[in-house]
C-alpha cells in the first residue's frame, strides 16, 4: 500500500527520487512487482496502445512504467526520449512520450501517493496546448 501524501498546495513537488524522470538515460522506473517482469519487458517492447487514441476518455491508472527510448528523424538524427506507459486496473496499457504526462504523474503522486494505485486512480486523458503552442497530454483526476 502506498503512503498517502499531504494534499496541500504549499508542499513542494517531489524532486529527485523515483519520479524525477529527467535522469533516466538507459534506466527504468516500474511500479510492477518483480514477478511481473515479463509483462514489463513486453510493455517496453511496445505492447501498449497509444495514449493519444483515448483523448477525452477516463481510465483507472494502477501502474506506471517509464523507460528511455531513441528515435531517428528523417535526417538521421538520434533523439533520446522518455516513454511512459500507464496501465489501467484492467491491464490495458497506454504509451506516450508526451512531457505533460511526466508532470501529471508527479502531481498525482504528490496528492494521491506513489503508484501503484491499487484498484486504479480514475483520471481523464486530456490534450492541451502549451504556452509555446505545442500539443501535449495530461492526466486530470476525476472526482
Amino acid at each position: 500500500m502506498s503512503e498517502q501524501q499531504p494534499g496541500t498546495a504549499v508542499t513542494p513537488l517531489p524532486t529527485g527520487g523515483p519520479l524525477d524522470f529527467g535522469g533516466l538515460e538507459a534506466q527504468l522506473f516500474s511500479t510492477f512487482p518483480a514477478e511481473q517482469r515479463g509483462r514489463v519487458v513486453a510493455l517496453m517492447q511496445g505492447q501498449a496502445a497509444q495514449l493519444a487514441d483515448i483523448i477525452g476518455k477516463e481510465i483507472n491508472v494502477e501502474h506506471v512504467l517509464a523507460h528511455s527510448v531513441e528515435t531517428v528523424s528523417e535526417e538521421g538524427e538520434i533523439t533520446a526520449l522518455l516513454r511512459i506507459v500507464v496501465v489501467d486496473a484492467d491491464g490495458t496499457a497506454y504509451a506516450t512520450t508526451a512531457a505533460g504526462i511526466r508532470e501529471s504523474i508527479r502531481l498525482l503522486a504528490k496528492f494521491y501517493g506513489l503508484p501503484p494505485w491499487k484498484g486504479g486512480l480514475k483520471v481523464k486523458v486530456e490534450s492541451i496546448k502549451t504556452r509555446r503552442g505545442f500539443k501535449t497530454f495530461r492526466l486530470s483526476p476525476v472526482a
